[in-house]
């Protein structure tokens, strides 16, 4: 079970920041929200941590490593994956090495082999975690506002997942709008609730009792969008089966929706990194590495 829930999830946020790593170096100055948030988080988890070992706690010094890997990977790394991907990823780059550095640091004294394995994978100044110091636990990123509202975020995203799922509706198809009456929650965490959640639009209505309301007409043009979407989750998960990087450009063919796949080539070809997009009425959706 640890194994399954704590040391593969963890492994899998390194690999994931061995594909983009290059020369960065680990930094904090980030603005970006999720940043911001992840620090935060990373420095409740340093102070709750040194606290259990100070009172000799064991359960209060390891159990909140288990839900900080958790929140990591499904929710900071879920919601900054294109920003890894784009042109300006250095930032997401420089404060995932930062995090796994301290975290490696957190875990050494419970779970020292894969502790140092990670230090090293990093590039860790040392020639072990287990010569560095305690991470300092002051809290000099803490925001606990911050914390506080991200914590809404992810509850007003769970409940309209949930009328998704209830509408029968899959993640996948855009619908236009969701309502909330959430009116602290404004800029940048709005754009999460919107690409979590898939919608177009985040209206706050503070006179709203339930949670949330999610608008679930599907027009013409948010089914061609829902298309093209599966479309590229397929492309996707072939690369994932040819064990393709994202560096690797690929050739498409595909047989289907031959209009809506040509109306939005340009948008899909920067997605799934493809050269080309060709339509072929006998040849199933294949891909070529070029």
């Amino acid at each position: 079970e640890v194994v399954k829930k704590v040391l593969l999830i963890l492994l899998n946020v390194l690999s994931f920041y061995k594909m983009f790593e290059s020369e960065t170096e680990a930094g904090t100055k980030s603005e970006n929200v999720l940043d911001k948030w992840i620090l935060s988080r990373l420095e409740s988890l340093k102070k709750e941590i040194t606290d259990g070992y100070n009172k000799y706690d064991l359960n209060r010094a390891t159990k909140p490593i288990v839900g900080f890997i958790d929140e990591l990977s499904t929710w900071y790394l879920r919601r900054s994956r294109e920003r890894f991907k784009s042109d300006n990823k250095k930032e997401a780059v420089q404060t995932l090495k930062y995090v796994l550095l301290e975290l490696s640091k957190i875990m050494a004294p419970v779970m020292p082999f894969i502790a140092d394995y990670i230090y090293q994978e990093l590039g860790g100044k040392l020639e072990s975690v287990h010569l560095e110091d305690w991470p300092d636990a002051k809290g000099k990123f803490t925001d606990k506002k911050l914390e506080e509202k991200m914590e809404k975020v992810r509850e007003i995203c769970s409940l309209a997942l949930q009328k998704r799922a209830e509408a029968g509706i899959k993640v996948r198809q855009p619908l236009q709008q969701l309502t909330v009456n959430k009116k602290q929650l404004t800029g940048e965490l709005l754009e999460l609730i919107k690409d979590e959640v898939n919608v177009k639009e985040v209206i706050i209505d503070e006179k709203l009792k339930e949670g949330v309301i999610l608008d679930t007409v599907i027009t013409d043009k948010l089914k061609e969008e829902g298309i093209v979407r599966d479309f590229v989750r397929e492309i996707q998960s072939k690369r994932k089966e040819m064990g393709l990087t994202p560096k690797d450009k690929i050739r498409v063919y595909y047989s289907e929706n031959e209009e809506i796949v040509g109306k939005y080539a340009d948008q899909i070809k920067k997605q799934v990194i493809a050269e080309e997009i060709v339509f072929s009425a006998e040849k199933p959706l294949t891909i070529d590495k070029v």
